[in-house]
């Protein structure tokens, strides 16, 4: 199923930036956040937030991108 997804522009305690999708209750306000486009996983959204930010290190968030979540 394809979902929208965002990335935190604010780093967490590790220094990632998580990975939302848009009906995630856990992700940030929408000045805090950046739009990486519409994909059928969290996988595939990563992929395209590295090859835009490649300065950038991303991890799935806990609640709704699990499968990408690395703690």
């Amino acid at each position: 199923m394809y979902k929208h997804y965002y990335f935190n522009k604010n780093t967490d305690e590790k220094g990632l930036h998580e990975v939302h999708t848009k009906d995630c209750s856990h992700q940030p306000y929408p000045y805090n956040r950046e739009y990486i486009g519409y994909f059928a996983n969290c996988k595939d959204a990563i992929v395209r937030a590295k090859a835009e930010h490649p300065f950038k290190t991303f991890d799935g968030c806990f609640w709704c991108s699990r499968e990408c979540h690395t703690g």
